[in-house]
Protein backbone atom coordinates (compact mmCIF):
# COMPACT_ATOMS: atom_id res chain seq x y z
CA UNK A 1 0.00 0.00 0.00
CA UNK A 2 1.29 3.46 -0.88
CA UNK A 3 1.27 6.33 1.60
CA UNK A 4 2.61 4.16 4.42
CA UNK A 5 3.98 7.19 6.31
CA UNK A 6 0.57 8.85 6.29
CA UNK A 7 -1.17 5.64 7.32
CA UNK A 8 1.29 5.13 10.17
CA UNK A 9 0.68 8.69 11.35
CA UNK A 10 -3.10 8.22 11.23
CA UNK A 11 -2.79 5.04 13.28
CA UNK A 12 -0.54 6.82 15.78
CA UNK A 13 -2.96 9.73 16.25
CA UNK A 14 -6.16 7.71 16.16
CA UNK A 15 -5.25 4.61 18.19
CA UNK A 16 -8.60 2.96 17.51
CA UNK A 17 -8.66 3.74 13.78
CA UNK A 18 -9.53 1.01 11.34
CA UNK A 19 -7.48 1.76 8.20
CA UNK A 20 -8.02 -0.27 5.05
CA UNK A 21 -7.30 -0.18 1.33
CA UNK A 22 -10.22 0.20 -1.03
CA UNK A 23 -10.69 -0.99 -4.58
CA UNK A 24 -12.23 2.18 -5.97
CA UNK A 25 -11.26 4.66 -8.62
CA UNK A 26 -9.53 7.75 -7.24
CA UNK A 27 -9.50 6.52 -3.64
CA UNK A 28 -6.46 5.13 -1.87
CA UNK A 29 -7.65 4.11 1.57
CA UNK A 30 -10.32 4.73 4.18
CA UNK A 31 -10.01 5.25 7.91
CA UNK A 32 -12.95 4.55 10.18
CA UNK A 33 -12.71 6.44 13.46
CA UNK A 34 -15.52 6.49 16.01
CA UNK A 35 -17.86 5.28 13.27
CA UNK A 36 -16.91 8.14 10.93
CA UNK A 37 -15.36 7.16 7.60
CA UNK A 38 -12.60 9.38 6.23
CA UNK A 39 -11.92 8.83 2.52
CA UNK A 40 -8.36 9.55 1.39
CA UNK A 41 -7.61 10.20 -2.24
CA UNK A 42 -4.70 11.49 -4.33
CA UNK A 43 -4.71 14.98 -5.80
CA UNK A 44 -2.45 16.45 -8.45
CA UNK A 45 -2.19 20.24 -8.60
CA UNK A 46 -1.91 22.28 -11.77
CA UNK A 47 1.84 22.57 -11.11
CA UNK A 48 2.18 18.79 -11.03
CA UNK A 49 2.63 18.40 -7.27
CA UNK A 50 0.89 15.43 -5.69
CA UNK A 51 -0.59 15.22 -2.23
CA UNK A 52 -3.23 13.43 -0.22
CA UNK A 53 -6.70 14.83 0.48
CA UNK A 54 -9.54 13.65 2.67
CA UNK A 55 -13.31 13.87 2.34
CA UNK A 56 -16.30 12.79 4.38
CA UNK A 57 -17.52 9.24 3.89
CA UNK A 58 -20.28 9.54 6.51
CA UNK A 59 -22.42 12.54 5.49
CA UNK A 60 -24.83 12.22 8.42
CA UNK A 61 -21.95 12.87 10.84
CA UNK A 62 -20.57 15.99 9.19
CA UNK A 63 -19.58 17.77 12.39
CA UNK A 64 -17.63 14.81 13.73
CA UNK A 65 -15.92 14.45 10.36
CA UNK A 66 -14.88 18.10 10.50
CA UNK A 67 -13.48 17.63 14.00
CA UNK A 68 -11.48 14.55 12.96
CA UNK A 69 -10.33 16.21 9.74
CA UNK A 70 -9.23 19.28 11.70
CA UNK A 71 -7.14 17.03 13.92
CA UNK A 72 -5.53 15.55 10.80
CA UNK A 73 -4.93 18.98 9.35
CA UNK A 74 -3.14 20.09 12.53
CA UNK A 75 -0.77 17.16 12.43
CA UNK A 76 -0.33 16.44 8.73
CA UNK A 77 -1.56 19.45 6.74
CA UNK A 78 -3.91 17.27 4.71
CA UNK A 79 -6.40 19.44 2.79
CA UNK A 80 -9.99 18.66 3.70
CA UNK A 81 -12.62 18.42 0.99
CA UNK A 82 -16.08 19.37 2.23
CA UNK A 83 -19.03 20.22 0.03
CA UNK A 84 -16.85 20.82 -3.03
CA UNK A 85 -14.46 23.24 -1.38
CA UNK A 86 -11.31 23.00 0.67
CA UNK A 87 -11.71 23.76 4.34
CA UNK A 88 -8.86 25.17 6.38
CA UNK A 89 -9.21 25.75 10.10
CA UNK A 90 -7.40 28.55 11.90
CA UNK A 91 -7.46 30.13 15.35
CA UNK A 92 -10.87 30.36 16.97
CA UNK A 93 -12.51 27.82 14.67
CA UNK A 94 -10.03 25.16 15.72
CA UNK A 95 -10.56 25.89 19.42
CA UNK A 96 -14.36 25.92 19.06
CA UNK A 97 -14.28 22.54 17.33
CA UNK A 98 -11.91 21.19 19.98
CA UNK A 99 -14.23 22.32 22.80
CA UNK A 100 -17.26 20.79 21.06
CA UNK A 101 -15.74 17.29 21.01
CA UNK A 102 -14.07 16.53 24.34
CA UNK A 103 -14.27 12.80 23.51
CA UNK A 104 -11.53 13.43 20.93
CA UNK A 105 -9.13 14.99 23.47
CA UNK A 106 -6.57 12.18 23.17
CA UNK A 107 -6.56 12.64 19.38
CA UNK A 108 -5.93 16.39 19.75
CA UNK A 109 -3.05 15.71 22.12
CA UNK A 110 -1.48 13.19 19.73
CA UNK A 111 -1.87 15.59 16.78
CA UNK A 112 -0.22 18.42 18.71
CA UNK A 113 2.62 16.07 19.69
CA UNK A 114 3.29 15.11 16.07
CA UNK A 115 3.01 18.72 14.96
CA UNK A 116 5.76 19.64 17.46
CA UNK A 117 7.90 16.77 16.18
CA UNK A 118 7.48 18.01 12.61
CA UNK A 119 8.49 21.54 13.60
CA UNK A 120 11.52 20.21 15.48
CA UNK A 121 12.52 18.12 12.46
CA UNK A 122 11.85 14.84 14.21
CA UNK A 123 9.62 13.40 11.48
Amino acid sequence: MKYTNEIDRIKAIFKDAEVFEVDADYEIFHAKIDGVRLVFYPHKTSTGNKHLRVRNGTPKRKNEFLALATILNISMNIPVKNECRNVWWHGDNKEAIKESYPKYQSYWEAAEFFKKLNIAGGL
